[in-house]
């Protein structure tokens, strides 16, 4: 992009002087930009070259006063501003830096068993739902699946690469986002250059740079970017608004180059994550707005995006297969927040979110990585706060309709935000939680261009002399969202340390108390101080005794209950939670959960529990020699010999040759032998048959 040196501000010459030659009209056209936004593009009479010619929108014939330069070349200078925008990334998350895994970083990488192949499991990530590297089997527990392989390729190329590097990872995340906010300015710049003479107004330089800036700063993107497996985000976006960058670059420059560069960057933002296809209403937008381009000439240009968005659904419907299906809705309220909910009250509460969505931009506090059930509670179109909601999205929609003849950018900008916000909205189709601060991530470059293209209009208004003032009201903003993004990120260092600082503002979850009262146990086990550990454990009781307060039905929780009690040594409390979640969910964990609670009270001599507990898991698990092992020996210990030897003799189907099973058999039979001494002998044959099997038997 070639840059232009800014004219010598003590040399203007007057607008009503004759213009008599090409570099002085230049120099007048500076002077002829809106009040409110900055040129895009301006007519000029003679040759052109290969750039279309474009119609000036209604509101940048107006004539403005040249801002004063008094931040000199650096203002114009796009080298230093790229340098800014990834140095600022830089200083925001570097304190990410030394932090851990944390959140659902273990479903994408450390727990993801594909991931964990390193460049063995790329075949596997690109063939099946995202989620079935860790969920195995249960891959359709989110209503129309997830396929979003490209960030997961990452992972795993890291990982073949590094093994377990989680700091590199957040540097490749905080690097991505960078780049990412390089390419929104270029965008903007892209918007609003004028391009018969390829000269950007200063007006565009802030309000680029402003968008940027803004959008870097915002603390709403801590979650994408301090949380590893927020890279999907960052992806979709960067690849998105490449495609845009390089389709701008194509009307102006009609080189087959960029359109095929474009449409292969959307193909992946697409592989990133499923809501980039939403820029195929974005990137016409664009050219309707910033291009004077012909309806047919956006049409033709908008048809490989198309395809390519067409390729993407048919690989992720060929992947997903039924998982596909996005009308199918879970039937578990942390997957599905709307799970028996009337018409008013799941639209209701829809409304809330979109509400506070907006709220989230305007004030980002307080932050939270959980929005589930009940920390949303619910609404109707009744409450204040959905009433709001409602008009609000209502007034932006009229004032977009209204302004879009006029292609006005605040339009775009709205546009842009509800396009983006759509598909991630509820509205369409449950996206498996009421809302989260990485859907808003991409519809945030709406709300910040909004914000720039404002501050810069009321600049005008204010004073046409001097954009200062612009930049300070910008820069307060961006220092305010700055600081918050700072104190924000540490929270994220792991698991226990954010859900420690979020159960303060979603107390009201059920999945935050369940995943609180999981990693609390988790620090319990790691204590060596009684007294501490046991204060630990009942902490984490009274988490999961509010997450089933707030989801009555929520298995996991009264599994982790089960747990504490467990480590609490408190095992027939835990032998009732775990009984249970078996009775009423019939869960597999239960069932292994309940089988080591029986060995538990063989091991500590309390065979009558013991008994019924393992009778009752010798049903669930029936090749599970350990389970007979210790029935036999729980039988053996209370006299019932025959019992016993009965359950050893089930270990001898499954392992013939087992030596303790056989040992147990010998002895069961000399213990009968005192009333039927026939048994004797083949207590004996069992016994000299276990010291055959292994010698280290034999008493020394």
């Amino acid at each position: 992009m070639a840059k232009r040196k800014q004219p010598n501000q003590n040399n203007r010459t007057s607008r009503s002087s004759k213009r008599t030659n090409d570099q002085q009209q230049r120099k007048a056209a500076k002077g002829r930009r809106s009040s409110n936004a900055p040129v895009s593009s301006q007519n000029k009479k003679g040759k052109e070259g290969n750039a279309p010619k474009v119609e000036q929108p209604l509101a940048e014939r107006q004539t403005i006063a040249e801002p004063s330069t008094s931040l000199g070349n650096i203002w114009s200078n796009q080298s230093w501003h790229i340098i800014f925008i990834m140095a600022l990334s830089f200083a925001l998350y570097a304190n990410t830096l030394t932090h851990d895994y944390a959140l659902d970083d273990s479903i994408v990488i450390i727990e993801n068993s594909f991931t964990k192949q390193g460049f063995a499991g790329i075949k596997d990530i690109l063939s099946y739902d995202t989620f079935m590297g860790f969920f195995g089997k249960e891959k359709n527990l989110v209503a129309g699946g997830r396929y979003r392989p490209l960030s997961l390729v990452t992972f795993a190329a890291e990982w073949a690469l590094l093994g377990e590097n989680p700091m590199i990872s957040h540097l490749i995340n905080i690097l991505l986002y960078g780049l990412t906010g390089v390419i929104l300015y270029l965008v903007m710049i892209q918007f609003f250059k004028n391009t018969s003479t390829q000269e950007v107004h200063q007006n565009a330089y802030f309000i680029a740079l402003a968008t940027t800036t803004l959008f870097i700063a915002h603390p709403i993107h801590t979650e994408a970017v301090a949380n590893i497996k927020g890279r999907d985000e960052i992806m979709a976006l960067l690849g998105s608004l490449t495609a845009l960058y390089w389709t701008l670059k194509y009307i102006d420059t009609q080189k087959l180059l960029y359109i095929i560069g474009s449409t292969v960057v959307f193909f992946a933002a697409l592989m990133s994550k499923e809501n980039s296809i939403t820029f195929l209403a974005i990137i016409p937008l664009a050219l309707y707005f910033f291009r004077k381009t012909s309806l047919q000439k956006i049409i033709l240009t908008t048809v490989p995006y198309v395809a390519m968005a067409g390729i993407f659904l048919f690989i992720r419907s060929s992947v997903l297969g039924e998982g596909a299906q996005i009308g199918q809705e879970a039937n578990e309220l942390m997957n599905n927040p709307f799970l028996g909910l009337n018409f008013q009250e799941r639209y209701g509460t829809i409304f809330y979110t979109l509400g506070k969505y907006i709220q989230l931009l305007v004030y980002p506090h307080p932050l939270t990585h959980d929005y589930y059930p009940r920390h949303i509670s619910i609404f109707t179109f009744s409450d204040l706060e959905v009433i709001l909601s409602l008009l609000a999205y209502l007034g932006m929609g009229i004032f977009a309709l209204i302004r879009l003849p006029k292609r006005d950018p605040v339009a775009f900008g709205i546009i842009f935000y509800i396009a983006t916000l759509s598909i991630v909205s509820n509205l369409l189709f449950s996206v498996g939680t009421n809302m989260s601060e990485r859907l808003i991530f991409m519809p945030s470059v709406g709300f910040c261009f909004i914000l720039a293209i404002l501050v810069q209009r009321w600049l005008l208004k204010v004073s046409t002399k001097n954009i200062t003032l612009a930049v300070g009201v910008i820069g307060v903003v961006a220092l305010l969202f700055s600081v918050k993004t700072i104190l924000r990120n540490p929270v994220w260092k792991d698991n226990y340390t954010l859900f420690a600082a979020d159960i303060k503002v979603s107390a009201n979850s059920a999945k935050l108390n369940n995943a609180m009262g999981g990693v609390t146990i988790e620090a319990a086990n790691k204590e060596e101080n009684k007294a501490q550990k046991t204060e630990l454990l009942n902490n984490a009781i009274g988490y999961l005794t509010k997450a089933v307060e707030v989801h009555p039905d929520y298995a996991n929780a009264y599994l982790l209950t089960g747990n504490a009690f467990f480590y609490q040594g408190n095992y027939d409390k835990a032998a009732e939670y775990y009984r249970y979640i078996i009775q009423r969910f019939d869960n597999p964990n239960g069932k292994e959960n309940l089988s080591k609670t029986g060995q538990r009270f063989v091991d500590q001599q309390k065979f009558a529990k013991a008994i019924p507990i393992l009778e009752e898991v010798k049903n669930y698990f029936p090749n599970d020699t350990e389970i007979y092992g210790n029935l036999g020996a729980a039988y053996g210990q209370t006299q019932q010999h025959q019992k016993a030897i009965e359950n050893f003799q089930k270990v001898l189907e499954i392992e013939p040759n087992n030596a303790k099973a056989h040992l147990f058999i010998g002895y069961g039979y000399m213990s009968l032998a005192s009333t039927n001494p026939s048994l004797a002998s083949k207590g004996t044959e069992y016994i000299q048959k276990a010291y055959q099997l292994d010698p280290n038997l034999q008493p020394k």
